[in-house]
């Protein structure tokens, strides 16, 4: 009998400091919103610049930035990994961090390529965007087990961001003690 897997959602640590949260620099014409639709973009001209008001040694320590884009940026490091665990759940968008010492190319942004439906609709209470059949928010959200099917990551296709992992992900940042990111069921974040 296969076992249930519940989804686990990417999220930004509690104990995470504000102030290494970076600003995505909306100058650059590369629209952001294009890595929550849960598919391969082509590759912009220009990288997306995302700028920190920390230095590059204190960005450094950590393997994902939380950033304005709600995109994770993610480290050489990590994506090196997760491209051998799931390398066709997603796509890594080169981009420019700009600490406030020296400019960094480290980091790449996580775009999942996949969107799955993941929202058990029976156990969950959400409310909608006035007038809308779209989700604004979440009062109590529980996803559907093995949603994710085969796949470690991808984009739930009725909140897009919301980004999902399966357990594997999370086995791996914890091998890695990477910093910066925390994957938790729906059911033990504080909506």
């Amino acid at each position: 009998m296969l076992a249930l897997q519940m989804p686990l959602l990417w999220r930004i640590p509690d104990k995470y400091p504000q102030k290494a949260i970076g600003a995505y620099d909306t100058t650059i014409p590369f629209d952001r919103f294009m890595l929550l639709e849960g598919q391969r973009i082509v590759l912009p001209e220009a990288k997306p610049v995302v700028h920190f008001s920390i230095t590059a040694k204190q960005l450094l320590v950590y393997d994902c930035l939380p950033n304005s884009a709600l995109v994770p940026l993610l480290s050489k490091r990590l994506i090196h990994a997760l491209r051998e665990l799931c390398e066709d759940d997603f796509q890594s968008i080169p981009t420019v961090v700009v600490a406030t010492d020296m400019q960094l190319d480290d980091y790449s942004f996580l775009n999942a390529t996949t969107c799955v439906p993941a929202i058990d609709h029976a156990c969950s209470n959400y409310f909608m965007v006035p007038e809308t059949e779209q989700i604004m928010g979440f009062r109590k959200l529980r996803h559907r087990p093995n949603c994710l099917g085969e796949r470690h990551l991808a984009r739930d296709v009725e909140y897009r961001s919301h980004l999902l992992a399966s357990e594997k992900v999370l086995g791996l940042l914890r091998r890695l003690k990477a910093k910066g990111a925390e994957l938790l069921t729906a059911e033990e974040v504080h909506w």
